[in-house]
């Protein structure tokens, strides 16, 4: 197995979604250049998942930047925050499955290189390189891929650039956080965010209260039908409950 691909394993034993592997095994899936070249499926995920969900078009859009940049940020995240590794995905080599209800559900890559760091046990295997630049990696990776899909979305929806590049650089920092407790989460936001001020479109505006970093952009989820703001991190969450929520995680053991 390529050791990229063991990567992944890892990442979906630590609950990674969607999973993420190797074979694409039936129908319905596109690889990230084909959703660029051809904005009729994501067109057709957006309607699908505004039927299923009742939500509004904008909503649609906003949610589909998240799912099909997430798809692959969170593993990349995943793997350079957790093993200082890397897998470098390629928009040929990438390949997302639609599902019926409109998003995407899973994750297939054709075995990636994998770069490591010097000194690390995995250099001069097969498949593997070694970079001394890990952090212009990753972040040259997520605009390398994320780049062209979102202007094929932006084309067949209403979102605006900065919109899309705001959700996009939200992603990332919700991946380096993900289900941390306090402590280990302010360091990873912090790690975060210099990461993203040197990722061109996005080191977006973000403002902070107390030491948790508001999303960038709102995905518009209160805006489906019995959902509600994002828990602490929604912009558009009122002073007062943010701060309630704040307390309450602030209060979890480290």
């Amino acid at each position: 197995m390529p050791l990229a691909n063991a990567l992944l394993e890892r990442y979906n034993a630590a609950d990674g979604y969607p999973p993420a592997g190797a074979v694409r095994d039936g129908a319905g899936w596109h690889t990230l250049r084909e959703l660029h070249a051809d904005g009729s499926v994501l067109a057709a995920q957006m309607r699908a998942f505004a039927a299923s969900s009742g939500c509004p078009a904008q909503t649609a859009a906003t949610h589909m930047a998240g799912w099909v940049t997430g798809s692959f940020i969170r593993p990349l995240v995943y793997a350079y925050r957790e093993e200082r590794r890397l897998p470098l995905f390629t928009m040929d080599g990438t390949a997302l499955r639609a599902d019926p209800g409109g998003w995407f559900n899973a994750l297939a890559v054709e075995a990636p290189v994998l770069a490591v760091l010097p000194g690390d046990p995995l250099a001069g295997k097969p498949g593997v390189v070694v970079t001394s630049t890990m952090d212009a990696d990753l972040i040259g990776t997520v605009l390398a891929l994320s780049g062209p899909v979102l202007d094929t979305l932006r084309g067949v929806s209403r979102l605006g650039r900065r919109t899309a590049w705001a959700l996009v650089a939200d992603t990332v920092m919700s991946a380096f956080a993900g289900e941390l407790p306090p402590g280990p989460a302010h360091a990873a936001v912090a790690e975060a965010d210099r990461l993203l001020a040197a990722g061109g479109p996005l080191a977006v505006r973000r403002r902070w209260s107390g030491p948790v970093p508001l999303a960038a952009a709102c995905c518009l989820a209160y805006k489906r039908p019995g959902l509600e703001h994002c828990e602490r991190v929604c912009p558009k969450l009122d002073d007062v409950t943010r701060r309630d929520q704040i307390t309450t995680w602030l209060r979890q053991p480290t």
